[in-house]
């Protein structure tokens, strides 16, 4: 690729394509929304164009350290991004008149969108798992006290047992029963929030009182969801789950 990037301000798909690696490398951190624009550290900018490959939403050409630099410099002079010192700006207030605001709110909102339903997947199977390691757990101890009211060594003859054995009998197979179907019920988890993460691009901006807040309140609760994924802890997904619903309803109304 040309350093210059020749024709960077005639090709949507070029500046969109370059942009959404940026935000893609970048959220949800380490981009972080304060006053009227959301911004990430030039140095994330430059390492995001110059590793961005087939792996992207909108894959870029390899770049070296250098024409990664050029490009982001053609994005700041095309009005894309502002590179201010260390910082570069990649989301801005709608009533800031700036040149490509509808596209920029489209590929950002739609790169946040991706990253949540990609969160909220992994949010679900990793809830999906211990709610099976909890079943495994039922069934296993169901199985063992239905042994015990025998021989201790598989499935009691029903009809051998007492009566207030063979009632609890009745009652362990009911709930082993209960807890297969749980099991399967749990197989194929339903994507939480999937209808809400999918409605996103089309209500912000124009759904909110203030969009650039509330894509913030967003990004922020998708680093809770992300750092609560990766610690494993299923109480704090649960959190951050409802903490998205909540916000994501709210978009939607």
């Amino acid at each position: 690729m040309d350093d210059s990037f020749e024709g960077f301000e005639s090709s949507d798909a070029d500046w969109q394509a370059a942009y959404r690696a940026i935000l893609d490398a970048c959220l949800p951190d380490p981009l972080a929304v304060e006053e009227s624009a959301a911004t990430v550290p030039r140095t994330n900018a430059v390492a995001a164009l110059a590793d961005a490959d087939d792996s992207s939403a909108e894959p870029i050409a390899a770049l070296t350290r250098e024409q990664a630099e050029a490009l982001l410099a053609s994005l700041d002079a095309g009005s894309v991004v502002d590179c201010t010192g260390d910082a570069v700006g990649v989301l801005f207030d709608p009533a800031d008149d700036r040149p490509r605001a509808d596209q920029r709110w489209d590929v950002a909102t739609d790169a946040l969108a991706d990253e949540l339903e990609r969160l909220v997947s992994e949010a679900n199977a990793q809830r999906a798992g211990e709610t099976d390691r909890e079943i495994e757990a039922e069934l296993e101890a169901i199985a063992e006290e239905i042994r015990d009211l025998g021989s201790g060594e598989g499935t009691p003859d029903p009809d051998a047992l007492g009566d207030d054995e063979s009632e609890r009998f009745r009652e362990l197979r009911e709930e082993f029963t209960y807890y297969k179907q749980l099991q399967e019920a749990n197989s194929d988890p339903p994507l939480a929030l999937g209808d809400s993460v999918a409605r996103l691009p089309l209500n912000l901006p124009a759904g909110a009182t203030d969009p650039l807040a509330a894509f913030g309140e967003l990004v922020e609760a998708a680093a809770g969801l992300r750092d609560a994924v990766e610690r494993g802890e299923i109480e704090g997904i649960d959190e951050c789950l409802s903490r998205l619903a909540d916000l994501l309803d709210d978009r939607a109304e």
